[in-house]
Order: C-alpha cells, then structure tokens, then sequence
C-alpha cells in the first residue's frame, strides 16, 4: 500500500473518530465547568434555589437568529466555488462531482435560514 492510500485510511477512519473524541471531551468540560460554579456558589454560602436558578440561567439556549446558516450557507458556497475552480483548472472531471454537493449543502443551509427567517416573522 502506498503512502497516500495510508494517508486516506487514517484520516477518513481517524478523522471523525477524533470529531467524537473532541466533542466529548468539550462537553464533559462544559459540565465540569458547571459542577465548579456551583461548588463554589455553595461555598459562598448561597441558598440552594439560588444555585439551581444561577445553573437554569447558564443552561438556558440562546434564541438563534439564523445568521449562523446564512454564514454557513455562504461559506459553504464559497468552499464548493473554490473546488469547482480547481476542478476546472487541472481539468478533473471527477472533483466537480464533489464541487456540485459543496454547493448543494450550501444551498440548503441558506434554505434553511431562509425557512427560519420565515417561521420567526410568521
């Protein structure tokens, strides 16, 4: 086996399994963080009710406005764009394939933001 196919193995089995890892690991810090907030809200003497209401207020979501698909759609855009244009200049047929599914997932977050846009002024 070459050098690119072992390059190609490791990455396409390594890399999402990496993606898991790191998202784990940011979640259980996420909740680490929280258990020392509260630790030492308590240490402070605050009553329990006031520690769950600071805990409710840290967990609660912020309200999405959609700009974070109109950002991704655009920069999706962008990325399937920059492949279609390597595709087209080293003349590979077969990248364009993949340049046209950059564009269409872009294209459906900008649907996406579209369709929020729309349920948040309805």
């Amino acid at each position: 086996m070459d050098v690119t196919g072992i390059f190609g193995v490791v990455f396409s089995v390594g890399g999402p399994v990496l993606i898991v890892i790191l998202a784990l690991l940011w979640t259980h810090r996420r909740s680490v963080k929280r258990y020392e907030i509260a630790a030492r809200a308590a240490e402070s003497g605050r009553s329990m009710d006031e520690v769950r209401e600071m805990l409710d207020v840290l967990s609660r979501q912020k309200t999405t406005s959609g700009k974070g698909w109109l950002r991704a759609g655009i920069i999706t855009i962008a990325g399937g764009l920059g492949v279609l244009a390597l595709a087209l200049v080293s003349s590979e047929p077969d990248a364009m394939g993949g340049a046209a599914f950059i564009i269409l997932l872009g294209i459906g977050f900008l649907t996406a933001w579209a369709l929020a846009d729309r349920q948040k002024i309805g």
